[in-house]
């Protein structure tokens, strides 16, 4: 008796999901060359700019570590995402403030 009801609520679920569905209003077709949306929204192609695969130059290993070398190597790289200003706009540094970590004896 109960999979009766079950079965019925199914069914009457569907049957109203195939009625709202069926009642939605029709798009009118839209005329070629005619804006998208009021606001004048123009399609453009995310491949409108595209640069294809580019081989880079090789260069000889002990070149390519003198450079490394006259940059600072990591330092050198580690040094200037600690400037000022030489990170991503809007980003803030992380905090310098303590954090309790585990072992610490302080409860979360």
């Amino acid at each position: 008796m109960f999979f009766f009801f079950v079965r019925l609520s199914l069914r009457a679920g569907l049957l109203l999901v195939a009625a709202v569905a069926s009642a939605q209003p029709a798009q009118a077709p839209r005329q070629a060359g005619a804006p998208l949306a009021p606001g004048g929204l123009v399609y453009v192609s995310v491949f409108e700019n595209y640069r294809g695969w580019q081989e880079l130059p090789i260069s000889s290993w002990p070149d390519v570590n003198r450079t490394v070398g006259e940059i600072g190597g990591w330092r050198g790289y580690a040094k200037q995402a600690r400037t000022p200003g030489s990170g991503a706009k809007g980003v803030e540094p992380p905090s310098t403030e303590s954090v309790p970590r585990h072992g610490d004896g302080a409860l979360p």
